[in-house]
């Protein structure tokens, strides 16, 4: 389902404005909170859930998100994972679910030549808003104190640290996702029925994943009684899993939560011998994506043409968007924001008419919705706007978070 832009979140409390009217104030949602203060540390983008969907395949959700996965951080702070474009269509993290004509990166990444792996993220790094501090005479084994002084922040805990793995060679990425991006739309509003809007798309290049973490938000937490809020986390032994954690607090946290749990770890185990049971790296804290934003007219093109075949309910689709009538006439290329410069090749996945399964009947199914679920606020969707409305003769802006986490790091140092 594709959606066009939405205005923020608000929600109606007792009372008038001066003028008669509803007092309207943005809701405060924990994930919010979290990706508010937490992307500004210059990892990419912060999941408030960072473990993986239960009813994915076991292979995955022992991995946790990994380069080449192609998915939508949605509003709640996960990652909704749909497809991998290094893995082809019958591996199991794929399940045969691809978009129509799917063919995977050729030739395959090379580890050691496009991969980027480090510890960056040492044992018991925490991760915290400004105002946030440790109580240096209560750190120990028994667990560590922080202290909120504002009235708004967010905490991230790593006891066991992080393994940081980014994409080293993202041209290849980038090409890739500009052959590809239309018909990834075509299939995710359509077979994978996902409201998304223009932009939500979002191919990884780098994660750090994570054995165990703690988050913690608050709002207003010292507003009330002018004191400020302790949240202590600690460590929890746990017989049958080994070490699992938990916070304590006093005053008002918005939430505080950890993981994984013991069933989720028992569940990993699955089919395993007992000296291969152990923890895996797969709790995804923090990932970094390429984001693609189309031109207005081209993303109403699409809108218009995908509402023309949900009219046709039931009936096969003759042809879906062509991403050829989408990019419109061929003009100059840049680096940020493209234009085909001649005749496009086919891209991946380019076809007329889409299905989940080589299989299954080219039925209608896309939906038009005025919401979506996904992440409401990203700071490629700024850069990328910018780009489009100073070249509005290009018909694809593309930005890497790396970008945005550049200037990030530059502000921090001048």
């Amino acid at each position: 389902m594709l959606v066009q832009e939405s205005s923020d979140i608000s929600t109606t409390i007792p009372g008038e404005t001066s003028v008669g009217l509803p007092i309207r104030i943005p809701v405060q949602k924990s994930s919010d909170i979290y990706y508010r203060h937490l992307s500004a540390k210059g990892r990419g983008s912060p999941l408030w859930i960072p473990e993986a969907n239960n009813f994915l395949d076991i292979s995955y959700r022992r991995r946790g998100i990994a380069i080449g996965d192609v998915g939508i951080i949605t509003e709640d702070g996960a990652f909704d994972f749909l497809f991998n474009i290094c893995l082809p269509q019958d591996d199991p993290i794929n399940a045969g679910s691809v978009p129509e004509g799917f063919s995977p990166l050729n030739p395959p990444l090379i580890p050691a030549h496009d991969i980027q792996g480090l510890q960056e993220l040492r044992e018991d790094t925490h991760l915290s808003s400004e105002s946030i501090t440790k109580d240096i005479n209560d750190i120990g084994p028994a667990g560590i104190t922080f202290i909120a002084s504002a009235r708004e922040g967010a905490i991230l805990t790593m006891p066991e640290g992080a393994y940081t793995v980014n994409l080293a060679n993202t041209a290849r990425f980038t090409q890739y996702l500009e052959l590809n991006i239309v018909n990834w739309y075509k299939y995710t509003t359509g077979i994978r029925g996902r409201q998304v809007k223009n932009g939500d798309l979002r191919l990884v290049i780098g994660v750090d994943n994570s054995r165990a973490w703690g988050m913690a938000t608050f709002a207003n937490a010292t507003h009330e009684t002018n004191r400020p809020l302790t949240l202590r986390f600690k460590p929890k032994k746990d017989s049958s899993v080994g070490m699992i954690y938990t916070w304590d607090y006093s005053g008002m946290a918005d939430s505080a939560r950890s993981g994984p749990s013991r069933p989720e770890i028992t569940a990993l185990w699955t089919g395993r011998e007992a000296q291969e049971l152990q923890a895996f790296e797969n709790q995804s804290l923090f990932v970094r994506t390429l984001n693609a934003t189309l031109q207005k007219d081209g993303w109403e093109k699409l809108e218009s043409e995908l509402r023309g075949s949900a009219i046709r309910t039931g009936t096969d689709i003759d042809a879906a968007p062509d991403i050829h009538s989408i990019r419109g006439n061929p003009k100059p290329s840049d680096s940020s924001a493209s234009a085909p410069s001649g005749p496009s090749p086919r891209p991946h996945g380019a076809h007329n008419g889409y299905n989940a399964r080589s299989n299954s009947p080219n039925t209608s199914i896309a939906q038009i919705s005025g919401t979506t679920s996904a992440l409401s606020i990203h700071p490629s969707t700024i850069i990328n706007n910018f780009l489009l409305q100073s070249k509005p003769d290009v018909w694809i802006a593309i930005t890497s978070d790396m970008d945005w986490i550049s200037v990030l790091k530059q502000v921090r140092g001048s």
